[in-house]
C-alpha cells in the first residue's frame, strides 16, 4: 500500500532542495554575468586558465 503522506513530505523536501539549488545557480549566473561585463577580469581568467591547461599538459607529459 502506498503511503501518500510520506510521498507528500518527500515531494516537499525535494522541492525545497531544488529551490535551494536553483537559487545557488541563479547567484552563480549573476556572478558570471558581472565577470563578463568586466573585460579585465575576463582576460585574467582566460590567461590563468591557459596557464592551468599548459601545466596540466606538462604534468601528463612528465609521467610518460
Amino acid at each position: 500500500m502506498i503511503d501518500y503522506e510520506q510521498l507528500y513530505y518527500d515531494s516537499l523536501y525535494r522541492n525545497r532542495e531544488l529551490t535551494k539549488k536553483n537559487n545557488e545557480l541563479e547567484e552563480l549566473l549573476e556572478i558570471y554575468k558581472d565577470i563578463l561585463k568586466n573585460k579585465g577580469i575576463k582576460e585574467i581568467i582566460v590567461k590563468d586558465f591557459i596557464k592551468y591547461l599548459k601545466n596540466r599538459k606538462d604534468d601528463k607529459n612528465d609521467g610518460i
